[in-house]
């Protein structure tokens, strides 16, 4: 799922690659008048596991994982993939798994970041966000 970062230090995410908005405001607006993006820093673009877990993430934070749009993303269906850690978390009660979608369940929004820290960023990734 690509989408766009618009601000400070906002995060933008396209065809496999992490991209992040300066912080400092004046460079910000610099770069804009220059008809250029604000750019802070680009990763390297993800390997398929990476881009995988990227989408896992980003839709359990935004509630609903479309299995079709990762199957068609990805050629897999993301409960085969994560078959493991989708029962441990249906089984919880975090989520719920229907023919076409992943849902995490209504009680679970406010932590839908902690959820999907916890199970899907790499240890690298945790150790970097809690700097």
């Amino acid at each position: 799922c690509n989408y766009i970062g618009v601000g400070l230090s906002a995060n933008a995410y396209y065809n496999r690659t992490l991209y992040e908005n300066t912080k400092e405001l004046d460079k910000y607006f610099h770069s804009l008048d220059k008809d250029r993006l604000p750019i802070y820093c680009a990763s390297k673009k993800l390997t398929k596991d990476q881009a995988m877990k990227r989408a896992i993430i980003f839709g359990l934070r935004t509630a609903i994982i479309d299995r079709q749009d990762f199957r068609t993303q990805f050629g897999q269906d993301p409960l085969e993939v994560y078959r493991e850690i989708f029962d441990k978390l249906a089984g919880q009660g975090i989520i719920e798994i229907n023919g076409s979608e992943i849902k995490l369940t209504r009680d679970y929004f406010p932590t839908a970041y902690d959820i999907a820290r916890e199970h899907f960023w790499s240890e690298e990734g945790k150790r970097r966000k809690e700097k």
